[in-house]
């Protein structure tokens, strides 16, 4: 992982390959972690959206399939944190209170 070769020295593809998924998905296998690790996806989703953001002012340039995985990378981290913020809720008994379906 480390280099000091001047072709990979400044390799910015690490920001939306996020290699700290590897952390994650070992952490996730314990289930009384899991609810702890509700801040991870709401990291990644904003590192994603800032980077999305940011991709034009960067140094390097990427790939345009990046875009693509990025957004994919992003509603997936977003739809999870949302759905399990719902399904607290639902147990909680908080849920749909008042509204009409």
């Amino acid at each position: 992982f480390i280099s000091s070769l001047e072709a990979t020295g400044w390799n910015l593809n690490l920001i939306w390959a996020l290699p700290t998924h590897f952390i994650f998905a070992f952490l996730w296998l314990f289930k009384p972690l899991r609810m702890r690790l509700s801040w991870y996806l709401k990291f990644t989703a904003a590192t994603l959206l800032l980077f999305l953001i940011s991709m034009i002012f960067l140094p390097q340039t990427f790939h345009w399939l990046v875009v693509p995985l990025c957004l994919i990378g992003l509603l997936r981290t977003g739809g999870m944190s949302f759905i399990r913020k719902f399904t607290d809720k639902m147990k909680r008994g908080n849920g749909l209170d008042g509204v009409k379906i």
